[in-house]
């Protein structure tokens, strides 16, 4: 597990926490790369703001900037994590899975009424 400030992206005050992130991602393909003939699989799962309960309300309100409006939910994580550890994915490995609602994907972070 990891997150996307670090390997794709950052917060500010956390560089401590986005270089341990990275690392994670840097690990996942070295490690997929030593285990494959054993038939291990090794991959990332990179998921950004995910409401857990006890969600800071800058946390609850960057979901609700994502493009897709909101948080995630812990059981739309749960359920990616599933699919790698389910024969459906076997051949899948040194992948990034990223769940940020399309967070990496929006270049504008301004005010929303701003946008046209």
């Amino acid at each position: 597990m990891s997150s996307t400030p670090g390997p794709l992206l950052a917060n500010r005050g956390q560089p401590e926490d986005c270089a341990a992130q990275a690392g994670v991602l840097g690990l996942t393909p070295g490690l997929a790369l030593e285990v494959a003939p054993h038939d291990i699989l090794v991959d990332g799962v990179a998921p950004g703001w995910v409401d857990t309960g006890g969600s800071s309300r800058r946390g609850l309100a960057a979901g609700q900037a994502t493009p897709m409006g909101r948080t995630a939910r812990q059981d739309e994580i749960a359920r990616r994590l599933a699919f790698l550890a389910s024969d459906d994915s076997t051949y899948i490995t040194e992948q990034l899975i990223v769940i940020d609602g399309g967070s990496g994907i929006d270049a504008y972070h301004g005010p929303r009424e701003l946008d046209s």
